[in-house]
């Protein structure tokens, strides 16, 4: 099984590592993660907030993102995901920011 534990102390760090894991499960399945997925920064009302994107990516991908949820094997193409071994997200409650789908495809984090 493949889970990702988002755990860093910043939302810099949880980004960071959300889109390690986004950038193994889009080569897993075949695609170029230099093309597929993308991490950047915003600027919103004086602050930063961390995206990682994943168009091309199983559909609302980034709504399981927040945590606690499965990506289902077919939404992966069935491979190498099969066999109940589908990608987990692990986000503990007791960390100092927040992630957030802003669309189906990316996820936004902040402090």
């Amino acid at each position: 099984m493949n889970d990702y534990r988002i755990d860093a102390k910043t939302a810099k760090g949880a980004a960071g590592q959300m889109h390690r894991a986004v950038r193994a499960m889009s080569k897993a399945i075949g695609q170029d993660p230099d093309i597929e997925t993308l991490a950047r920064t915003e600027r919103r009302n004086g602050h930063n907030v961390y995206v990682v994107s994943w168009e091309s990516g199983p559909f609302e991908w980034a709504v399981i993102g927040t945590g606690g949820g499965d990506i289902w094997a077919e939404e992966l193409g069935g491979y190498p995901y099969a066999n109940n071994a589908t990608p987990t997200f692990d986000m503990p409650g007791n960390r100092k920011w927040m992630a957030e789908p802003y669309y189906s495809f990316d996820l936004h984090f902040y402090n």
